[in-house]
């Protein structure tokens, strides 16, 4: 963990992101929280359920076929204990095979309007490798847009403080490489000594057609004065 923050919070030779790229991190980022988001959701709802539902025999008045065959709608009508009568509708796997009178309804006492047909097991429904699958889909989806960019808005803070105060040092171009992550990218490593003679290595990248460094350039690096290991590429000497 610590080496995937280290790689994509390096220095970027171009400073900031393309409005393209922007746009991309945006919508993905997009399709990352959704699927978070409806997955708190869900466990909002079915802890409501388990805090205060209730279950009561319904009619069954309407029943809906899904496109593909494995799930049915259930529309059923039910009475609460207070008498307050209600229609409801809900989906469930046509292999529970619940399209049948009585049917067993679960609703929130607070709110009956929240209501759905009631079978033992309902909640480890959740369990099953396609609901489960949501979470580990949306972390990823934020892992590869959300966390890069709050990590490079975090490195373009860093550039501007080394800009600002940096020690300007000697450096020397060590190699430029393929970004093994992303085609498209290369990794421009380079080496300096700080001011107490410790040598040490940077890292930075960008797009390949952009970069024209290549090893054995020498150029100006500057470095952070409190911490000599953090420094940026500043160009040319």
């Amino acid at each position: 963990m610590r080496s995937f923050f280290r790689v994509i919070s390096r220095q970027r030779l171009a400073g900031r992101w393309t409005n393209f790229e922007l746009a991309v991190t945006a919508i993905v980022t997009a399709f990352g929280v959704a699927l978070l988001g409806l997955v708190v959701f869900t466990m909002a709802v079915e802890a409501r359920y388990w805090l205060e539902g209730s279950v009561v025999d319904a009619h069954l008045i309407a029943t809906q076929l899904s496109p593909r065959a494995d799930q049915m709608q259930l529309t059923y009508s039910f009475e609460t204990p207070e008498g307050r009568s209600l229609i409801g509708a809900g989906w469930t796997p046509v292999s529970r095979h619940l399209a049948k009178d009585p049917l067993a309804v679960e609703f929130a006492l607070s709110d009956p309007t929240l209501n759905r047909p009631y079978y033992t097991g309902r909640a480890a429904d959740l369990l099953r490798p396609e609901t489960a699958a949501i979470v580990p889909t949306g972390l990823f989806l934020l892992s590869i847009s959300l966390v890069p960019y709050l990590a490079a808005r975090w490195r373009a803070g860093v550039d501007r403080h080394l800009r600002e105060t940096g020690v300007r040092l000697a450096g020397t171009i060590t190699a430029v490489s393929p970004y093994r992550t992303a085609p498209g990218f290369v990794v421009v490593c380079y080496e300096y000594v700080d001011r107490e003679g410790t040598r040490r290595q940077g890292e930075a990248y960008d797009y390949s057609a952009k970069v024209r460094l290549r090893a054995g350039d020498r150029g100006i690096v500057l470095a952070d004065p409190d911490r000599p290991s953090r420094a940026m590429w500043a160009g040319n000497a």
